[in-house]
């Protein structure tokens, strides 16, 4: 959850921002694709809109920002795609929404324009951060 997300992060020390796992990703990478991934699941909580999960998202993505602002700059090693191109993933083929393995039975249905809307916040957010990455995005093709 998002409350447990924040714990970790208001608990860790701030270089884990930094720190690359054994397949070179960032914190970011996965928070992106966290985010994005699961969105499209229905908010569980009476208490919390889908709106104020966005924006709590968002918030989150900030703050990660916050600690290590060059991870903006940092392709994924796996897809080799920066943190805002991650983002739209999931707006763009909502296959990749959900894992293989995810048990979906027929009467769940998801509203995949809500997952649309969601990445694209999340790209929007994280773009607006570092908007100089419109650039290399299309004419870097050596991976970072």
């Amino acid at each position: 959850s998002l409350r447990v997300f924040r714990h970790i992060l208001a608990s860790s020390p701030p270089r884990a921002a930094r720190t690359l796992d054994n397949s070179g990703r960032l914190p970011l990478h996965y928070a992106v694709e966290t985010l994005t991934k699961f969105s499209h699941l229905p908010v569980l909580s009476k208490k919390q809109s889908s709106g104020s999960v966005m924006t709590s998202s968002l918030q989150l993505l900030r703050d990660l920002i916050g600690i290590y602002p060059e991870s903006l700059e940092r392709r994924d090693n796996e897809l080799k795609l920066y943190p805002f191109l991650l983002a739209t993933l999931a707006g763009q083929n909502p296959q990749l929404a959900q894992d293989e393995d995810d048990d979906v039975s027929e009467d769940q249905t998801h509203d995949y324009s809500v997952v649309s809307n969601i990445s694209l916040s999340i790209a929007y957010t994280l773009f607006r951060e570092c908007p100089s990455l419109a650039f290399s995005a299309l004419h870097d093709t050596a991976p970072r």
